[in-house]
């Protein structure tokens, strides 16, 4: 049985209690989260800023204002940010900003930062300066959309319509290999008719994989949204494709994975995948769709993992898909990291919520 959980640490980021809490990002020294007002009028005094705490998050090591900006993720002591300016990277020893450019499409490659610019080109960047290493056409004229996996830059089109995804190898000056997003992708989904790859969501990635989702045309028109869409995973080498799974609903946008499996949201619940094969090895439902809904990306730590939920829930699994318990925070909860076996979660209040590792279960 699960022992008792300890009450969570409440961490004030904005003095706007309707600011949403953006990141946070786990740093080698502290912890950097950011906190903007969903007003479309930035207001100097709506408490709206970056701030790192040390990593025991007992108290604050710098705090600068910001205008809506969203932390994305992290390279060394940098932290990439994204919002109505563009994209910039900012120090993490003082929250000054290093450089900056106008495109807001941009992402973390082994090399630095990848950026869409708005002339059609992809530049390489060098994290700590700017400085472009490289730079590529995108695949199609015009502004493009830019998302990482693994080996290789997913693009899509930003403005220009087009049926094609296309993937580019770090390594490699030239586009190498798409996947059509109608022609052709029914007759690889098993029993589908009219399919197409979900250009829209938020990309299903994951650490060595990549993990598409194909779905019935015309949506969100579909009055059925309960209808199951397919995940389907390509090899990142060439495009081919390795198996396709009818698991998922409207409401799958993120991948959460833990060794070869993976967990898939669905509206009620959470589909467990084998990512080796993409058999669906359980579904569960930790709840009723009135009491515990909408879970976001799950967080792992050890041999669980914790599942946040805009019902105000937190649900947790062990790595096996066995049920562990849940906790009730009582608010919206969106995202979450582990820091130090500490389960951090981000509100639309203002705060962060701080769980001991007592959250995890015995």
């Amino acid at each position: 049985m699960a022992q008792r959980v300890g009450k969570p640490t409440r961490i004030e980021i904005s003095r706007n209690r309707d600011a949403m809490v953006f990141g946070p990002c786990v740093l080698a020294d502290g912890v950097v989260v950011s906190a903007a007002t969903p007003s479309l009028r930035p207001n100097a005094n709506s408490g709206d800023a970056i701030t790192k705490f040390d990593r025991a998050l007992a108290g604050r090591m710098w705090e600068v204002p910001t205008e809506r900006w969203e932390l994305e993720s992290v390279v060394d002591d940098l932290v990439l940010r994204l919002g109505p300016k563009g994209a910039s990277v900012i120090r993490g020893s003082d929250g000054s900003t290093a450089w900056q450019v106008d495109s807001v499409q941009a992402d973390v490659v082994p090399e630095g930062i990848a950026v869409a610019h708005t002339d059609g080109e992809v530049r390489f960047h060098d994290a700590g300066t700017g400085a472009v290493r490289r730079a590529v056409p995108a695949p199609w004229p015009g502004r493009s959309y830019l998302r990482v996996h693994t080996r290789g830059l997913l693009l899509f089109p930003w403005v220009e319509d087009t049926d094609r995804l296309a993937f580019m190898p770090y390594d490699e000056p030239r586009m190498g290999w798409e996947i059509p997003c109608l022609s052709g992708v029914s007759a690889i989904v098993r029993a589908a008719n009219d399919v197409e790859i979900d250009r829209y969501v938020n990309l299903l990635r994951a650490p060595g994989w990549i993990v598409l989702r194909a779905r019935r045309q015309g949506w969100p028109a579909s009055v059925d949204t309960r209808t199951p869409d397919y995940l389907i995973r390509v090899d990142d080498r060439d495009g081919t494709l390795l198996w396709c799974s009818e698991a998922v609903s409207a409401d799958c946008f993120a991948l959460t994975v833990a060794g070869h499996r993976a967990y898939v949201q669905h509206e009620d619940g959470l589909v467990e995948l084998d990512l080796e094969t993409g058999a669906v090895l359980r579904r569960t439902t930790p709840g009723t769709p009135r009491d515990v809904y909408r879970l976001g990306p799950g967080v792992v730590f050890r041999n669980r993992v914790a599942f946040p939920s805009q019902s105000g829930h937190i649900v947790v699994y062990d790595t096996d898909g066995e049920f562990i318990h849940v906790v009730k925070a009582g608010l919206q909860l969106f995202r979450g990291i582990e820091a130090d076996g500490r389960l951090i979660l981000a509100t639309g209040q203002g705060f962060m919520l701080v769980y001991d590792e007592t959250i995890w279960g015995a």
